[in-house]
């Protein structure tokens, strides 16, 4: 058995997630604590969903690279106009680059690293003086996890994170010891280095060169020192979960370990750690004030076998203190293009970003222009003509209720399509022959283990009944919208029959004939004889698939209740 075929089998016993969380929170000793203690297998809470997993296997690996620019010559007119240049195809891209050249001295981004290592490395019962799990009071805390109470797994890392620095300013002795003085200097150096960011950053959304630093988008800023301890089975977990940042932009500082990715073109794409350079993405906040010119990009960090990974993020957040509302440039809006966000209040949207899981990014989503669902949906429902009514109207733009959620949709696009496997297919002929009956009971049992979906062909009903079936079902959804509204409900519970959106035809009990549809009568009752003939030798061969008399399933009465539903899928624009 597999390690993650392991994993699942765990996972099916009984579980105490809670009880699992704060016995890993009580020791205050983060994961690093626990890969001292020498485990073999992680704990369940930090095993992603198997449908992840199943996801990953499948990824495009692409060979891309963030685009690196060098910012030395900034004070040479030329220089500095390419630089604006390479900075706004970067932001509108990628959302990612790395910076070369920068300013900050080798010695100072070394001794940041090694100041975080030795913080994480120190003894345990030092470092729990700084474990708080308490965004509000603690400004400098020590933790490993944001928001495990509503995420769905926990990430393989340790942070130390200081927070609600206005232009740096921090008492250098809330700051541990162990790492005070590389901190404070490097604090120094990026946050010039942030000033000069917003500077370019303006500048390539064609404002003046202090326009964001007039907005005090770099007035205030966090930093998360990250510790990714080696882990026994990286396949299963992650260092970060997919996720933006709730910022204008961040500067990030990793060592050579590797490990981060950025989402580019439905890839996930490495950021290769380059020496003595620095990685900038574009933050939520600065998209929204871009009005989307700029773009904040899902970003993750990926567990590794070897360890540790170290890595120190300043987000340059803006004003929290008195709140101020920040919203789309109006030098950026125009007629042409419209304002896409509300204005929002930092503090606000932060809060919002920490209280769900990390891998649900829609805090951008929360403060977009305002969308009435109920009231699409009702609009659709009312004229009882479902999606067909919609397509024989003659849209080009489907309504917004039937567009899949963005990171759905680059999941799609990142699966792999070159697939030649195809589902099973069981020959149902000459099941009255012994040796044949074996074959087809064997050739269920394989499908149903590894598919769990098969073909059947020769399987007794008439072409003339399918084709009939398919023909009524057609004539059904084709007809007069007049004629379907008698049958159009959502009422589940006292509608035999009925025809909606969103299951189509349904049939299901026991059905009188004159409760069908006229128009597609005779041809359902007619399959249904033959399915359902069907489905009784279908059970006794399940039964025996199973290793069980061949009346085991029909005895349990699982062949007793049926239901249809009759889809039909009109073309979409």
């Amino acid at each position: 058995m597999s390690v993650a075929e392991d994993s699942q089998a765990k996972l099916a016993m009984d579980y105490d997630r809670s009880k699992e969380i704060k016995a890993f929170d009580d020791t205050k000793a983060g994961v690093k604590g626990l890969v001292d203690a020498g485990i073999v297998e992680i704990l369940r809470m930090f095993i992603r969903p198997i449908d992840e997993l199943a996801e990953e296997l499948i990824q495009v690996k692409s060979t891309l690279q963030v685009p690196v620019i060098d910012i030395s010559g900034l004070e040479v007119e030329d220089a500095h106009k390419k630089i604006v240049d390479e900075i706004r195809e970067a932001s509108e891209k990628w959302g990612f680059f790395q910076l070369i050249n920068h300013g900050i001295p080798s010695s100072v981004l070394e001794g940041m690293v090694d100041g975080t290592r030795k913080f994480h490395e120190q003894d345990a019962e030092l470092k729990k003086e700084y474990y708080s799990l308490d965004r509000t009071t603690r400004r400098v805390r020590y933790h490993s996890r944001i928001q495990l109470s509503q995420s769905k797994t926990a990430n393989w890392r340790d942070s130390l994170n200081i927070a609600r620095m206005v232009s740096g300013q921090i008492e250098p002795e809330e700051i541990p010891p162990v790492c005070r003085r590389a901190y404070v200097e490097y604090l120094k150096h990026v946050i010039k280095l942030g000033e000069t960011l917003a500077d370019l950053l303006s500048k390539a959304l064609g404002l003046k060169p202090d326009h964001l630093k007039a907005m005090e988008c770099a007035k205030r800023q966090g930093m998360a020192c990250h510790y990714y301890p080696a882990c026994p089975h990286p396949e299963l977990t992650l260092g970060v979960d997919k996720h933006t940042d709730p910022s204008f932009f961040t500067i990030l500082l990793q060592d050579q370990s590797g490990g981060l990715q950025v989402m580019h073109n439905n890839q996930w794409v490495n950021v290769e750690p380059i020496e003595q350079g620095l990685v900038v993405n574009i933050g939520d906040f600065l998209q929204i004030l871009s009005n989307d010119k700029f773009v904040s990009i899902n970003h993750r960090v990926v567990a590794k076998k070897v360890g540790p990974r170290i890595s120190a993020a300043c987000f340059f957040t803006g004003v929290f203190e008195p709140p101020k509302l920040y919203g789309p440039i109006k030098e950026l809006i125009s007629a042409e293009n419209p304002p896409l966000y509300k204005e929002f209040i930092a503090g606000d949207y932060i809060t919002k970003f920490f209280s769900k899981p990390l891998d649900i990014s829609d805090s951008q989503a929360e403060i977009a222009m305002d969308y009435d669902q109920s009231k699409e949906i009702k609009a659709i429902d009312d004229p009882k003509a479902a999606v067909k009514g919609l397509a024989d109207s003659g849209i080009v733009d489907i309504p917004r209720i039937f567009i899949r959620p963005p990171h759905e949709l680059a999941e799609e696009l990142n699966m792999c399509k070159s697939s030649t496997l195809q589902v099973s297919v069981v020959d149902l002929s000459s099941i009255e022959v012994e040796d044949r009956r074996k074959k087809i009971v064997d050739d269920i049992r394989e499908a149903s283990e590894d598919w769990g979906i098969f073909q059947l062909i020769n399987h007794g009903a008439p072409s003339s009944v399918l084709e009939g079936m398919t023909d009524g079902t057609r004539k059904f959804h084709e007809q007069d919208a007049e004629l379907k509204k008698e049958y159009y409900s959502h009422d589940r519970t006292t509608r035999r029959v009925r025809y909606q959106s969103n299951f189509q035809l349904i049939v299901s009990g026991q059905i009188e004939p004159e409760e069908l549809p006229a128009v597609c009568r005779k041809t359902s009752v007619e399959y249904l004889n033959n399915v359902t003939k069907l489905g009784e030798t279908h059970f006794d061969l399940l039964s025996k698939a199973l290793g069980l008399k061949p009346d085991h399933l029909k005895a349990m009465e699982c062949a007793k209740g049926q239901a249809m539903a009759c889809h039909y899928y009109p073309a979409c624009p």
